[in-house]
């Protein structure tokens, strides 16, 4: 069966480092059946010392080892005991261990700031309930005829000659789901796209729409208050008790500034955690919220 997916590329926050662990090991599985491996990058503070480590080897910084910023690669995996995990970097096969490196479970924890999974949209994302992939007793037969299971989908039609395509995917972490959409015009040119995070936190069921995206050429023009609603509307659906909108430091920032006005007077959402600041006066992120029940 085949279908058009909105965003091909589905991505989940990782959020501790035992979920990096599940990851990698559901990897182990989804090589050993025939899958393309999901990827697992995170963000790490990295330091001089980086320039020349032995091996690869990420250590803590010694005294004068200036911050050089944050660096991204890809978890490949985890070493004995999962005491530590390798990785991939980018700087060509002079750095390191071929290109490679490793860093303990303490750097992780301590220098990271944020890790995403990426996994190709039609994979995955619909297995049956109460599957569960890091069941120690799961074979790769299980684990391949879940995994090609299709995603719940659709579209619709909407004003102005537009359309909006949509999928539902499960969370490979915990219980919940995310819903992707995405608005095109009748060429199938994507204006922009949502994606929600539907579950319980602290018992209650809860929306967090951790992304909305609109081209810049389509702002404007109503795209994102289309997107803004469907998700709003399908949590109301669903009776989640709130919707939580995640606000990213680069759009609170000077030059990507959201107008306050937008997510307050115009979508009727309240500042659930207000923007913090930094030494620099820099915003480093915010949520805003609505109560929907």
């Amino acid at each position: 069966m085949r279908f058009h997916l909105p965003r091909r590329t589905l991505y989940q926050q990782v959020h501790s480092y035992e979920e990096v662990l599940q990851r990698l090991y559901l990897n182990k599985m989804l090589v050993g059946s025939g899958f393309q491996p999901v990827l697992v990058r995170a963000v790490l503070a990295v330091f001089e010392n980086i320039l020349d480590a032995v091996d690869g080897e990420l250590q803590e910084p010694e005294p004068g080892d200036r911050f050089l910023g944050h660096h991204s690669v890809s978890l490949s995996d985890w070493m004995k005991e999962g005491k530590g995990l390798r990785f991939v970097n980018s700087w060509g096969s002079k750095w390191g261990n071929g290109g490679s490196g490793f860093l303990s479970e303490e750097y992780f924890v301590k220098h990271s700031t944020e890790t995403w999974a990426l996994a190709v949209g039609n994979h995955g994302l619909n297995v049956p309930d109460g599957f569960e992939f890091f069941d120690p007793d799961l074979s790769r037969r299980e684990l391949a005829v879940a995994w090609r299971r299709p995603p719940v989908h659709g579209s619709f039609e909407l004003p102005a000659s537009q359309r909006l395509r949509w999928y539902r995917a499960k969370s490979l972490f915990r219980d919940g789901y995310k819903l992707v959409g995405e608005v095109v015009d009748r060429r199938g040119v994507r204006l922009g796209w949502v994606h929600l995070d539907v579950g319980r936190q602290e018992g209650s069921l809860t929306a967090v729409l951790s992304e909305i995206f609109v081209w810049p050429t389509y702002r404007r023009l109503g795209v994102g208050r289309r997107l803004y609603e469907w998700a709003r509307e399908h949590a109301r659906s669903q009776k989640c008790e709130l919707l939580q909108v995640l606000v990213y430091e680069a759009d609170l920032s000077s030059s990507y500034s959201i107008p306050r006005e937008d997510l307050t007077e115009r979508l009727g959402l309240q500042w659930f955690h207000p923007p913090i600041y930094n030494v620099d006066g820099d915003a480093t992120g915010a949520i805003a919220a609505q109560y929907l029940q």
